[in-house]
């Protein structure tokens, strides 16, 4: 008996020390600050940002812009009980406290990322660096100029545009919002699934 109850008191011990699963933080998505690191939002379950946490879905668009021959991988939030709403072909329609999140790397190695929050008040749009470790990625507000080497053997001067210039490329009749995520450039097994998750009306 006395055997169980040790186990038993271990065992519990274990599941406390196990930490809880990374959730997003819905707070930092909506707040008028600006969260210094990436990782503040909780929109990955590790540091690298190599795995979206739950609730965060990856995406793909039939035709991505070119970046300096970046590779880009897209995630796309929506908040608990909330779902994004589809015009026919046109932009998803996202819910106040949504996010997209877009990844830029070369060699898989993460250079930026970058983030589009819904509000209350609109979309914003903030750029976050990666160390070089590959452990955390700060706000870079004032953008920056990062020299690298392509995966081509190219040495190029990559630029990390600032707030306003992520505000000018996002911008539809002087509002900031997305501009990738139209229905006709996603496929339809993604938004299928999408739907099915209960994501999308």
């Amino acid at each position: 008996m006395r055997l169980l109850a040790a186990a038993m008191l271990l065992s519990a011990a274990v599941l406390a020390a196990k930490p809880a699963p990374r959730q997003v933080n819905d707070a930092a998505v909506v707040a008028a600050s600006f969260p210094q690191t990436l990782a503040e939002f909780g929109f990955f379950a590790d540091d690298a940002g190599t795995r979206p946490a739950a609730g965060v879905t990856p995406y793909r668009l039939q035709t991505p812009l070119w970046s300096d021959g970046a590779e880009k991988s897209r995630y796309v939030y929506v908040p608990p009980g909330k779902q994004a709403r589809s015009q026919g072909d046109g932009l998803l329609v996202l819910p106040v406290g949504s996010a997209l999140i877009k990844h830029f790397a070369f060699a898989d190695k993460l250079v930026e990322t970058r983030v589009l929050l819904h509000r209350a008040d609109g979309w914003v749009a903030l750029p976050y660096v990666w160390n070089t470790e590959q452990t955390e990625a700060r706000l870079a507000l004032a953008g920056r100029r990062i020299d690298l080497v392509t995966p081509a053997g190219q040495a190029i001067s990559y630029g990390v545009p600032n707030k306003n210039q992520c505000k000018d490329c996002h911008n539809l009749a002087g509002i900031t919002m997305p501009i990738g995520p139209k229905a006709y450039n996603l496929s339809a097994q993604w938004l299928a699934a999408f739907a099915k998750a209960g994501r999308l009306d």
